[in-house]
């Protein structure tokens, strides 16, 4: 099966829904409406999703689109050796890990908002008139912060990533900080109107981020999905050489900014209404592009289709046993 995904043809990458849908199957099973709890632009996107069956759909949806972003981000930028789909497929398999990633959260909307940020903080490499994806960068983690405020550490991510892939001036960082600033102040501005800006900034911010608690319970789900993490962690910090060798300057630069969002998901925690295991999922945008690279250094094909069924398998046992 792993073989289908190791050619970028268009028809393979529609099989990724499939393969989402195959993974995510559980959806169908659990509670997995979106969070009550969350901020008013998240409540106000997915009102209309109050049926079961839809969230779940809904949530497969991003989950392959944002596989396919991922595969477009790494073919276009080079930053794997091989061109393939797996990024996007290893995409998928980290959003499985854990069954309470199978819900529609801020983060599954927050993520596909990021990995948007990424591929036009990307394409800034050297370009001489960037100003407008240099606003769209800013204008795209801004919007994510309104969904879940903990994305706003990611305007560190966009700035530094600037200043790696360019001669990053005082023109584009004014640029890039009013397009951070746009999507709150429009947020405002609506809110005024119709007149709970009060309201809305209370419950969205002032009274949502104090000290964060931990709210996830020591349960099985909790235990694997916090293991798998820390293991993919230190793979990907362990690998940094392999990852970045026989490619170019521009492919590395890149890379680097992967490591920045891996980096930045740590002072990120502390952004959060409570610490839960939803958060992990930011930090699979970069882990599946790392595991796919370090998963195309095995030559046996064998070996990667027993492995890959391996994962499959045990994804598939933790969800239904």
């Amino acid at each position: 099966m792993i073989a289908i995904f190791k050619n970028n043809i268009f028809i393979n990458s529609l099989l990724l829904l499939p393969y989402a849908i195959i993974i995510h199957l559980a959806s169908f099973t659990r509670d997995s409406l979106p969070n009550e709890d969350a901020g008013s632009l998240y409540s106000s996107l997915t009102g209309i999703f109050r049926e079961e069956v839809v969230s779940d759909i809904v949530v497969i949806l991003f989950y392959f689109i944002s596989a396919v972003m991922i595969n477009r981000l790494v073919i276009k930028n080079r930053m794997s050796k091989d061109i393939t789909l797996l990024p996007g497929l290893f995409f998928i398999l980290c959003t499985g890990v854990s069954v309470k990633f199978l819900s529609l959260s801020p983060f599954v909307l927050g993520n596909y908002l990021l990995i948007w940020a990424l591929i036009e903080l990307l394409s800034c490499y050297k370009r001489p008139k960037a100003s407008a994806t240099i606003f769209n960068v800013g204008f795209l983690i801004g919007i994510a912060s309104i969904i879940e405020f903990s994305y706003v550490i990611f305007w560190i991510m966009g700035f530094m990533g600037m200043l790696i892939l360019r001669s990053f001036k005082f023109k584009e960082r004014l640029i890039y900080l009013i397009g951070l600033f746009v999507p709150f102040m429009f947020y405002s501005v609506y809110h005024f109107w119709v007149g709970d800006l009060g309201n809305v900034l209370l419950e969205d911010f002032l009274s949502r981020y104090s000290i964060p608690q931990v709210v996830s319970s020591w349960s099985r789900d909790y235990i694997v999905i916090v293991s798998v993490s820390a293991l993919l962690l230190l793979l990907a910090i362990f690998s940094y050489s392999s990852q970045t060798s026989k490619k170019t300057i521009q492919a590395q630069k890149k890379i680097d900014i992967l490591y920045w969002v891996l980096l930045l998901s740590i002072p990120g925690l502390f952004l959060l209404q409570d610490i839960t295991v939803l958060y992990l999922l930011v930090i699979m945008i970069p882990l599946s592009i790392l595991m796919s690279n370090i998963f195309l250094q095995i030559k046996n094909a064998m070996t990667q289709e027993l492995i890959h069924l391996g994962v499959v398998g045990a994804i598939l046992m933790h969800h239904f046993l």
